[in-house]
């Protein structure tokens, strides 16, 4: 028997992941069930239980090594940006940027029937809370920093200043799903004016 490629192992991953989230937006996590997934991908159950025991597993692929390595990047690269209205700005465009791309729609909608699922089934909560853990993490440096510079407020706590930056992300994420034509670009403008304190011109 030839042997596969780690590439072509990876592409039918892939596949599967994309399948089941396909599923997940038309139907919801519970009513999908792995019979749905093998006939989305157009693949046999065999060739999909190869890869994943189960939802969950597809779950913790999606959630796994590489999101976490991208993200990882666009939090360095933002460390290393010299001017802070300039690191937020940044992260902000890079961070909604994807809410554009092909399938985003359909992510953004199967994003919440795992959000809604993370309250009751603990596997799917550490995987699929895992990246924001890490994400909140990244951000509670980069606003150091930032009040290092003396560009924000000390007295502010760092990891709530954190979780304030990932609420406008999710709750744009939240938006999309209901309403995929709200504008990703203004929105961004709008977040990098909140976060550089340019948003407000009235009296100080």
């Amino acid at each position: 028997m030839p042997k596969v490629s780690e590439a072509h192992v990876e592409a039918r991953k892939e596949q599967i992941v994309n399948a089941a989230f396909l599923c997940f937006a038309r139907k919801g996590f519970h009513p999908t069930t792995m019979q749905d997934i093998c006939t989305e991908a157009n693949l046999s159950p065999g060739a999909v239980y190869r890869y994943f025991a189960g939802k969950e597993d597809i779950i913790q692929r999606a959630c796994g090594e590489a999101q976490a390595a991208q993200h990882a990047g666009l939090l360095e690269e933002a460390l290393a940006e010299p001017d802070t209205r300039a690191m937020f700005s940044g992260l902000a465009s890079a961070f909604f940027s994807h809410f554009d791309d092909d399938g985003a729609d359909v992510h953004n909608r199967a994003s919440l029937q795992l959000w809604a699922e993370m309250a009751v089934n603990e596997r799917v909560r550490e995987s699929f809370s895992r990246n924001p853990a890490a994400i909140r993490a990244g951000l509670d440096s980069v606003v150091r920093e930032a009040q290092r510079r003396g560009d924000i407020d000390a007295g502010l706590a760092p990891g709530a200043f954190a979780s304030a930056m990932i609420a406008l992300y999710e709750g744009f994420r939240l938006q999309k799903a209901m309403d995929p034509t709200i504008d990703t670009a203004d929105y961004v403008r709008v977040v990098a004016a909140l976060l550089g304190g340019t948003a407000w011109t009235g009296a100080r």
